[in-house]
């Protein structure tokens, strides 16, 4: 808050400066779990950097983000969904369709789609995702392994044991392969198959 007292006193109303503290205030409040005041700030900071900066500015979407992320933390899936859309779409815009930064925009589409049960939807975003990343495989890094962990969770939240198997052990065979087998990611991965091993009825 104090960073905010100071800039805006030094800098326009409208000032690119005053949206970065703005965005900061949001953040610091999102991370405390106070989602109406982060929203408050965040918005602010939208405002602002949409007059500076452009709509479709990397801030701006940034923004659009945070804000996705309040309203997907307050439960209300639906509006999550819009936001994080509209940052897919303007992600398609900027940088292509087949882009990282499209593939890292799908994640919070899929996990929306899944907070919603539209499992079919949040295959379909993860598995678009999916695709990119293999097209980009030096800079998909960790992502892929996020992709392969959210798409065994849409087949285990349907009961598709059979089917989140078989993507719980393309992500441990990802993960050993980068981390080791001993990293606590694999060992989380291997404990899920586990137990879905033995909720699978087959």
């Amino acid at each position: 808050m104090k960073r905010y007292e100071i800039v805006k006193i030094s800098f326009e109303v409208n000032h690119p400066v005053i949206a970065n503290a703005c965005y900061d205030l949001g953040q610091t409040h999102f991370n405390s779990k106070k989602y109406d005041a982060a929203f408050e700030w965040l918005n602010n900071a939208l405002e602002i950097q949409e007059k500076s900066l452009g709509e479709e500015s990397k801030e701006a979407v940034d923004s659009w983000i945070f804000i996705g992320a309040v309203y997907h933390e307050k439960s209300d899936f639906p509006t999550a969904l819009e936001y994080f859309t509209s940052v897919l779409d303007i992600r398609k815009r900027s940088h292509g369709e087949n882009s990282m930064e499209t593939a890292i925009a799908c994640l919070n589409v899929g996990k929306t789609y899944l907070a919603l049960e539209k499992y079919d939807n949040a295959l379909q975003i993860y598995q678009y995702a999916e695709t990119i990343m293999h097209r980009n495989p030096f800079s998909a890094g960790y992502y892929l392994l996020d992709v392969y962990e959210r798409i065994a969770e849409v087949y285990a939240e349907q009961k598709k044991y059979v089917e989140s198997i078989e993507w719980n052990h393309k992500a441990l065979s990802l993960c050993e392969s980068w981390l080791g087998s001993d990293n606590d990611q694999a060992v989380e991965i291997r404990d899920r198959i586990k137990r879905l091993v033995k909720e699978n009825p087959n």
